[in-house]
């Protein structure tokens, strides 16, 4: 009390220091116990007519109290939004949502302009055909709600759903929007179809998810947003799996890990037997084939996928594919820019744009450019000027100034032998395919923006902090290393709308981590984003619906599979160690359909042993041996000159510029040089005069004044000629900085000037128009038409 009394009398009267105050009480004088404790002992003694009071004004401010971040939430959001939206239209952007907003906004209006807008839309589009409507939101069923819903002219809208499928809450969608329409179609007299076909699957396969899904079981829980689910039958009998000696096979095998052990043991157990029946799948004479009514053909790595829940659970599973020599991939995977490959050649690069920073110079050489490691450095340190690592640095450095990158890329791959070395010594490609990724985006950024090396290193750290993001669609995901038959690892929500003949399910054991800010749907329906604690209607409403959402997680992962499923039943686990993962939950109803005589037959009981030893580090050859390791000499069949050829024939579009291909051959370049002012220039008492004042002509000078133009604040700039510019405060320091920023004179500032000036308010003629100066133009958004 004399704290939170304390508190009131020096910070009550700044809202936000209180707040911040009283989460600082909570968690050291009252030991995290918050008003609860305060209000319980004070209510034992609420007879006291000052104690009751002192209890009033308490649950008062319990009541009232909300976290800090809730209450400066509000305020920021409002101001965050409109300078965003400041910011995108002065730079005439529109990202997909704002497209939405847009859209959505006009057709609320009721005036001429929308009117005419709805009318157009309904005149040119008379269906719609929405598929995946259970990830629609509010926005995107407005839309298509005004466009074909409530138009009495003989639109026909048909969507295409499955709530149980709802998995992207994440991004924003909202399976209660597609209640809410499904509610209002039928209301209106819509159909209904509900589609109780399988065709993906065996009848096998089929009367196993049955038995999974069906309401004793729990799968789906009582007074979800799943409706129960109603059993569907086999639409393709004729598909069928069957061992190599003939032998029909199961559906689902079911890897039964005992006994109980931590969650670490327990996921190495079960990749361990993954990877046994991986080999026996792939490359053992006791394998699989699959018969859909065409070609018998068996089971080989490219039919198979190995679903998980993480990203870190899908990179252990291939860590242990790749230590047993199974070929694999990762489908999607996206974090290109958080990969190792990324920081390395970061690190090279910035030392190739200052080799001479010693500190720069030994991070390039930690990384497998170079293949050292800390205590080869002194080897290579500056006394060694000869070495090769240093040589090769120098050497890049070189062809750096010529811009000319892709050269610099290849010669950076070919000179530092990493691609021999990750060829031959890897198991796998993913390093080197990540590395010629990231080189080619790259050089394509440098063919687009024209960048200098630098630009292109401060460049990628952005993309790798986050600060920035590479153009383009999907460019953070890693490409495929191969284009062999290879195991697709990928997370149960990159697996959405595919299908593989063989599914493993791994993974889940663990629970997912806490988000913050907590978002639920109130008992209205209506989306809710918390900031603070929950009460305990709250608390059961997020429980609930992140219980739905894991249920569904599940049905699409255990709806991929064509002809066979493997399932991980996982030990409960008890007290400290009881395992809440998604995949855990899989648990009691597998323990259920497996205990029933009527489903058991449905299912191949598969014991595995838990915990096992992990394997052994595999020897890994010393650093100091590996940069200098080269591959093998071997006699080529074909002449290296007929291997030249070939290459050069098919080999790929150059993407380049045309100061590229100039500098490249070494022509078109126009020397330093005093300007030529016609034929008074030949006149030395001219070019004497000239020279004083007058830019050097060259490339260097128009980087200056490219600069200048970049730069100078067009609403300052606008003045009756370039003198004023001189004496203005801002605009003469920005001139000087960029003069010495390009090593042009101080005398050499007025004749920019007036040359930039000149450009940018000379008046100039477009068609029948007279423009008043180019630099005097206000900016101007066009309205686009985009269709989807």
């Amino acid at each position: 009390l004399v704290a939170l009394s304390q508190l009131i009398e020096t910070q009550g009267h700044d809202l936000a220091a209180f707040l911040q105050g009283l989460d600082q009480i909570e968690k050291e004088e009252w030991k995290g116990q918050r008003f609860d404790y305060l209000l319980h002992h004070l209510h034992t003694a609420s007879q006291d007519p000052i104690l009751a009071r002192v209890h009033a004004a308490c649950a008062a401010i319990a009541r009232a109290r909300v976290p800090l971040l809730a209450a400066l939430a509000p305020s920021f959001l409002d101001r965050i939004q409109t300078r965003l939206r400041a910011r995108k239209r002065a730079l005439g952007l529109n990202d997909f949502q704002d497209m939405l907003n847009l859209l959505a906004e006009r057709l609320a209006d009721d005036n001429p302009s929308s009117r005419l807008l709805l009318a157009t839309l309904r005149q040119r589009y008379r269906y719609a055909l929405i598929d995946e409507f259970q990830d629609t939101d509010d926005v995107q069923w407005f839309i298509f709600s005004r466009i074909f819903f409530e138009s009495r002219d003989g639109h026909v809208l048909t969507v295409i759903g499955d709530p149980k499928q709802a998995i992207y809450r994440f991004r924003g969608a909202d399976v209660y929007t597609y209640r809410r329409a499904r509610q209002a179609i039928t209301q209106q007299g819509g159909g209904f179809l509900r589609l109780g076909k399988n065709f993906r699957s065996t009848q096998a396969l089929v009367d196993a998810c049955n038995a999974l899904f069906a309401p004793e079981t729990g799968f789906f829980r009582s007074g979800s947003d799943i409706d129960g689910h109603q059993a569907v039958t086999c639409g393709r009998p004729e598909f069928a799996l069957r061992h190599t000696d003939g032998r029909p096979a199961p559906g689902v095998v079911v890897f039964d890990i005992r006994p109980d052990a931590t969650a670490d043991e327990i996921r190495r157990a079960h990749r361990r037997r993954m990877v046994d029946e991986l080999q026996r799948l792939c490359f053992s004479e006791e394998g699989l084939v699959v018969f859909d009514g065409q070609k018998p053909q068996r089971i080989n790595a490219g039919h198979i996928f190995i679903l998980a829940f993480t990203n870190q659970e899908c990179r252990e599973v291939g860590a242990d594919l790749r230590e047993a020599g199974i070929p694999h991939a990762f489908f999607h995977q996206a974090g290109l820019f958080e990969s190792r490959e990324a920081a390395d050649i970061l690190d090279l690069l910035r030392a190739v744009v200052e080799p001479q920073d010693r500190r720069r110079r030994a991070r390039a050489l930690l990384t497998r450019f170079f293949a050292l490691d800390l205590p080869d450095l002194p080897a290579f340190d500056e006394a060694d000027a000869s070495s090769t690592a240093l040589e090769l640095l120098k050497q890049w450095h070189a062809i750096a100034q010529t811009e000319d990158f892709g050269f610099l890329f290849s010669n950076i791959v070919a000179a530092s032998g990493i691609a021999r070395r990750e060829v031959c010594l890897n198991s796998s490609e993913r390093s080197l395919t990540n590395t010629l990724h990231i080189f080619e985006i790259l050089q394509e950024e440098a063919a687009r923006t024209h960048a200098s090396l630098r630009e292109l290193v401060e460049m990628l750290g952005g993309f790798i902090n986050g600060t920035r993001r590479p153009p383009g669609q999907n460019r953070d995901l890693q490409r495929l290393e191969s284009e062999t038959q290879t195991v697709q690892i990928m997370t149960v929500h990159a697996a959405k709308g595919l299908e593989a003949d063989v599914v493993f399910l791994y993974g889940g054991v663990e629970p997912g981590r806490k988000s913050s800010p907590k978002v639920f749907h109130d008992e209205d329906g209506n989306r809710v984003v918390n900031l603070g604690d929950l009460d305990e209607r709250q608390h059961t409403l997020l429980s609930q619906q992140t219980e739905d959402e894991e249920s569904r997680l599940l049905y699409v992962a255990l709806t991929r599979a064509r002809f066979r499923m493997y399932l991980p039943l996982y030990p409960q686990g008890a007290g400290a160690r009881k395992h809440k993962g998604v995949g855990a939950r899989l648990g009691p109803i597998l323990d259920r359909v497996l205990a029933d005589p009527r489903t058991a037959s449905l299912f191949e009981r598969v014991p595995v042993a838990c915990p096992v030893e992990p394997p052994p580090p595999s020897p890994v050859p010393t650093p100091i041996v590996l940069s200098s390791w080269q591959p093998p000499s071997f006699s080529p069949v074909v002449p290296v000159e007929e291997y030249r050829r070939i290459a050069s024939e098919r080999a790929g579009f150059v993407v380049t510029s045309y100061t590229g291909v100039k500098r490249q051959h070494g022509g078109f370049m126009v020397t330093e040089g005093p300007a030529e002012t016609g034929a008074a220039a030949l006149d030395q008492g001219s070019l004497k005069t000239t020279d004083l004042g007058e830019l050097e002509r060259g490339s260097i000078s128009g980087i200056f004044l490219h600069a200048i133009i970049e730069e100078i604040p067009l609403e300052l700039a606008d003045t009756e000629d370039a003198s004023a510019w001189l004496i203005h405060p801002e605009l003469s320091q920005l001139l000087d900085r960029l003069a010495r920023q390009h090593d042009r004179e101080p005398r050499q500032i007025p004749h920019a000037a007036r040359m930039v000036h000149r450009a940018l308010f000379s008046p100039v003629r477009l068609g029948t128009r007279l423009v008043p100066g180019l630099g005097r133009q206000k900016p101007v958004l066009r309205e686009t038409e985009f269709l989807y």
